[in-house]
């Protein structure tokens, strides 16, 4: 499976280019979007390592599930013959430090030094969270797990103080994952570990797997007036494009496009409703004319629901069908 950008991340870059920078959250939002992309990029780099696995390994990307109300997120999931591996990926930039005695993680950059929260412990309630989370859809056969920490940056340094062992054991840069993976899977082959359903268990897994909704607007209190309507231009990123004789046409780089209103039909769905009136999203497209709303919206993969007078995406109706 490809790894995807979270709702988050589409909904951060759908909301900046739509924002005045004189909104009061603006940088925060922007600092936000960039440190999401950074995790999401060593993500990538992380995925790029772990297709060299040597094996009948099933890799899950980026899985969102709950168990008795509680919601977590695991980077990825791999399941082999033997076990379930969780690996969690950390992108830093200069040097990182674990201190296994007193179990705190600081990060420098080369100007400051900054504390996080323990990977080691994270990953181990994750861990716990998912065997919870196996119980309670029958999994009742005793499934190993075990959880691999990743580094995606190849130029961070990894220093430790205590017990260099147990970081070495849990904690490598992203190309020695699939190393440590394959150690683990031969030993428990050759302690004739029982084999596992794998082709169930990823059913099971990404049938169940979904992430929560950004609820990014309530998040930095901001209010639909405050987004910005028209059309944005896919070539230079310029908000109002207009549109002329069936074309939408940037008046700063004189592209034109067929099909840019789908990015901003998309946007509104993503950020203000799911189900459009033709009202609205002539407000939202600033374009005049009900017909040629009606017209872009159906030419876009969208229904009219004649009961609640709304549009909406055709693959959201047949979901709820």
């Amino acid at each position: 499976m490809e790894r995807k950008k979270s709702l988050q991340i589409q909904a951060l870059e759908a909301l900046v280019p739509r924002l005045s920078h004189r909104f009061p959250r603006y940088q925060d939002i922007q600092t936000d979007l960039a440190k999401r992309m950074k995790g999401y990029i060593g993500e990538k780099q992380m995925d790029y390592h772990l297709t060299t696995l040597d094996g009948p390994y099933r890799i899950i990307p980026d899985v969102h599930l709950t168990v008795n109300g509680d919601y977590f997120q695991i980077d990825t999931i791999i399941l082999s013959q033997h076990a379930i591996y969780m690996i969690e990926c950390k992108n830093f930039d200069g040097s990182i430090h674990f201190d296994t005695t007193l179990r705190q993680f600081t990060r420098n950059d080369g100007q400051a030094t900054k504390g996080y929260r323990y990977p080691p412990t994270q990953a181990e309630k994750q861990k716990l969270r998912l065997q919870n989370w196996l119980l309670h859809h029958q999994q009742h056969q005793a499934i190993p797990v075990y959880y691999f920490i990743a580094i995606a940056e190849p130029s961070t340094i990894i220093e430790v103080t205590g017990d260099e062992q147990s970081i070495a054991r849990l904690i490598a840069h992203s190309e020695h994952i699939p190393t440590m993976i394959a150690k683990v899977e031969r030993q428990l082959s050759e302690r004739g570990v029982r084999k596992i359903d794998t082709m169930t268990l990823y059913r099971l897994i990404t049938q169940a797997s979904r992430e929560k909704p950004s609820h990014i607007l309530t998040y930095y209190d901001i209010k639909p007036a405050d987004i910005m309507p028209g059309v944005i231009c896919p070539n230079c990123s310029t908000l109002g494009m207009q549109r002329n004789y069936g074309i939408w046409i940037c008046l700063r780089c004189k592209h034109r496009s067929k099909n840019a209103h789908r990015r901003a039909i998309a946007t509104y769905q993503m950020l203000i409703k799911p189900e459009i009136t033709n009202q609205a999203l002539r407000a939202f497209l600033k374009v005049k004319s009900s017909f040629v709303v009606t017209r872009l919206l159906k030419s876009s993969g969208y229904h009219f629901n004649h009961v609640k007078r709304t549009w909406s995406k055709i693959n959201d109706v047949s979901k709820r069908q």
